[in-house]
């Protein structure tokens, strides 16, 4: 499967699931070249998905926030990073990180999961807040 069959395969799960288990409305937005994945109650989201795999310091999960080099998060609200294949789990694990993240990369081992990570486990509450957009607002 190539990789961008599996992130929109991903990004419909993910919305779906923040539809029907978490009540959260959002629809998955449909134009190729949008800076963001899903609109959810009114917040630019960007669907990132990787398996646990092996990595140049060990085992885990990378992300890649940039596009083509550049950094620019200045059109998205959160993040949510879909970690796959989880040692002892069943499920995936979402973490919805606030952005802007800052770094090109996120590489996520289990140690990090645990101890940097770990706040962002279904961090759903600000989600569930509909956003405010001002009319001065571009």
């Amino acid at each position: 499967m190539s990789n961008t069959i599996f992130g929109k395969k991903a990004e419909i799960a993910i919305c779906k699931w923040l539809r029907q288990v978490h009540k959260i409305p959002s629809q998955v937005v449909t134009q190729y070249k949008a800076p963001f994945d899903i609109l959810a109650n009114g917040y630019r989201v960007e669907c990132k998905v990787s398996s646990y795999n092996k990595l140049p310091y060990g085992w885990g999960w990378s992300f890649n926030i940039h596009r083509h080099g550049i950094l620019n998060e200045s059109q998205t609200d959160f993040y949510v990073l879909k970690l796959c294949n989880v040692p002892g789990f069943i499920y995936a694990i979402h973490l919805v990180v606030p952005a802007p993240i800052g770094i090109p990369v996120v590489i996520i081992s289990l140690r990090s999961l645990l101890t940097r990570w770990g706040k962002y486990f279904n961090l759903l509450a600000p989600l569930r807040e509909t956003k405010v957009v001002s009319r001065d607002s571009p």
